[in-house]
């Protein structure tokens, strides 16, 4: 401790006694400590701080039997070109097994393996691969994988797909559909969309769409976005928030060069359609047990009753007339985008910055050929369906049939297929503003609420 010098100007030095008194206090002091620290029994006791609490891992980072797990939409089979979207129980059939609804390259060998997770242990199985039929000539195809489930895991809650001889770390992936069910579903009525991609930005069919499905009797719509612009973004969360849609991720671009079409020779690429198949498979087990129908369509698209209100109406009578165990084709109807019967009475000033097609507008449609094959998109009872495609299924208990399109009809606006037809060969068919009343003030609300957000 350092203390001042006396003035040397001063001729006698006298005591600092401010110094000598410092030192005896710092003495006492450090002399006091010592003996408390000294004897354990003397030593000040503090309350031991409570350890903070562990943050909850997120899902595709926790672990489960010593081994990652990862919940997104597109999973590598490890040691191969494929990819699983999601992995689910087959109730159905001889033997309780996994279907894990994938894309797979078709070129690889059908070469696999699965790890089933049951009660904190590991089961390695040999697996199997069965390509859907609609690959259309691209290298990659809809595939589903199979593993058996063995009598020492019967209920495997996560498994994990590789190629055999694989010595990576496997990544686990939650198996969906554990319990069988025949009713008690959370929905009537869900659409799958598949998929949403190419930035879209169509906000005010969107919303159209969105709100036809209600007056209709949906109760849940399942979207595989790939891609849309921030608009449409705000409409899907405002559904999303309403418990009404589900948006599932669907990176596909960021793993496969995807087709912008179906035939390969005119859109090149390694998967048809931005992957629009698998998608369509994949919601239809998503929601196999949590509704009662599904509806296979895209977001431009609305099957339309001609008699009845609504689906529920127009499936009370579709069962009656023809069964309960089959799926209902409902015949494309194509109306030109580029002819519209515009009217005020259709298009509140409201609507007049909101970017998008109003299908109000559009109520003449191109006839088709009869005799001639139609496209269609159907609804069915999922549990009758394993594998479906674009139009109907490929693989189904009983089949389906097709509805007669004075019941119901596919209503559906896009660019004219046959551009040649004049005006006066389009058939005049305004169906859709019966529902005029009901859907105006609807969609008017739903763009007020997302206007400010949008904006």
């Amino acid at each position: 401790m350092a203390c001042a010098n006396p003035d040397k100007d001063t001729p006698t030095r006298k005591p600092n006694w401010k110094c000598i008194i410092l030192l005896i206090i710092f003495f006492i002091v450090n002399i006091a400590i010592y003996s408390l620290t000294s004897n354990p029994a003397t030593v000040l006791k503090r309350p031991s701080p409570r350890p903070a609490p562990r943050a909850k891992p997120l899902p595709s980072m926790q672990g489960v039997c010593g081994f990652p797990v990862d919940s997104n939409p597109l999973v590598s089979v490890s040691g191969t070109r494929s990819y699983v979207v999601a992995p689910y129980v087959e109730h159905r059939g001889v033997g309780r097994q996994i279907r894990a609804i994938s894309i797979v390259y078709r070129p690889e060998p059908n070469n696999y393996q699965c790890l089933l997770c049951c009660g904190g242990r590991n089961y390695s199985v040999s697996a199997t691969r069965k390509e859907h039929s609609d690959h259309f000539g691209f290298d990659y195809c809809t595939g589903d994988i199979f593993c058996p489930v063995v009598s020492s895991c019967i209920e495997p809650e996560y498994v994990a797909i590789s190629s055999k001889g694989q010595h990576q770390e496997p990544t686990f992936i939650p198996v969906q559909n554990q319990k069988l069910k025949s009713s008690g579903f959370d929905y009537n009525f869900t659409v799958c969309i598949s998929t949403m991609y190419g930035n879209y930005s169509n906000l005010l069919q969107v919303v159209q769409s969105m709100e036809m499905y209600r007056l209709l009797g949906v109760g849940r719509v399942a979207v595989y976005k790939n891609s849309c612009s921030p608009e449409v973004q705000k409409a899907l969360d405002y559904y999303k928030a309403r418990g009404f849609v589900e948006v599932v991720p669907w990176p596909v671009t960021s793993f496969i060069n995807v087709s912008p079409g179906w035939r390969k020779s005119h859109s090149p690429g390694d998967l048809h359609y931005y992957g629009q198949i698998p998608a369509l498979n994949d919601c239809l087990y998503r929601y196999m047990y949590r509704t009662k129908y599904v509806a296979l369509h895209d977001i431009d698209e609305l099957i339309l009753p001609l008699q009845v209100e609504d689906w529920n109406q127009l499936l009370e009578r579709l069962e009656q007339k023809y069964s309960r165990d089959k799926g209902f084709e409902f015949e494309n109807h194509v109306f030109p985008i580029s002819v519209s019967d515009e009217s005020n009475k259709y298009r509140p000033q409201e609507w007049e910055k909101v970017q998008g097609v109003n299908v109000l507008e559009h109520i003449f449609r191109e006839p088709n050929i009869p005799n001639r094959f139609n496209n269609f998109k159907v609804i069915t009872n999922p549990r009758l369906v394993f594998e479906t495609t674009v139009h109907g299924f490929l693989h189904s208990l009983h089949g389906s049939v097709r509805v007669s399109p004075n019941e119901a009809h596919l209503y559906h606006v896009k660019k004219g297929a046959k551009p040649e037809l004049n005006p006066s060969g389009l058939i005049r068919d305004d169906r859709i503003r019966h529902y005029a009343s009901r859907l105006l003030p609807a969609v008017s609300d739903v763009l007020k609420n997302i206007s400010n957000k949008v904006e």
